[in-house]
């Protein structure tokens, strides 16, 4: 079945927006600094929720290690941390990151409930496979291994 897709504009209209969003491409430096929390985590659940009139993606994290901040600052589900994007199953935003149950990242995220809570609305969120860090070879990183990114993470803090 496929979903519809809206795009950007048509949702910032009827979120109410007067204005179209745009999103400007972010170094990793600045994706660094404008997260207030990233995390190397685990999707452990995957659900559509029903929040102020509007369906959104709801994902529970396993966290394995806090790379910045808190994840206590984000909506917990029973005790347990997560986020939301706006869309569910009946509809996505165009351009929104999504995440299936038991796929590992590394999530740059903003404490502020917004449609996206990642860091440039989907920019920050690297894919982790096999110990190591798919999409990164523009970070100009001695390799993609999990460890050399980490560490160039906590070099930007």
């Amino acid at each position: 079945m496929m979903k519809p897709v809206f795009s950007l504009y048509l949702i910032a209209l009827t979120l109410g927006m007067a204005h179209a969003t745009t999103v400007s491409a972010l170094t990793f430096e600045e994706q660094v600094k404008k997260a207030d929390v990233i995390l190397h985590v685990r999707i452990v659940d995957v659900k559509t929720i029903q929040s102020k009139n509007y369906p959104w993606q709801q994902y529970t994290l396993s966290v394995k290690e806090t790379l910045k901040g808190n994840a206590n600052v984000l909506p917990q589900v029973q005790d347990v941390p997560s986020f939301n994007v706006l869309g569910g199953d009946t509809w996505t935003l165009e351009g929104a990151p999504t995440f299936r149950k038991d796929e590992e990242w590394v999530v740059f995220l903003y404490k502020t409930p917004y449609d996206s809570p990642v860091v440039g609305f989907n920019q920050g969120m690297y894919r982790i496979q096999d110990g190591r860090v798919l999409g990164v070879d523009s970070l100009n990183l001695k390799n993609n291994e999990l460890p050399t990114f980490k560490t160039a993470i906590r070099e930007k803090l």
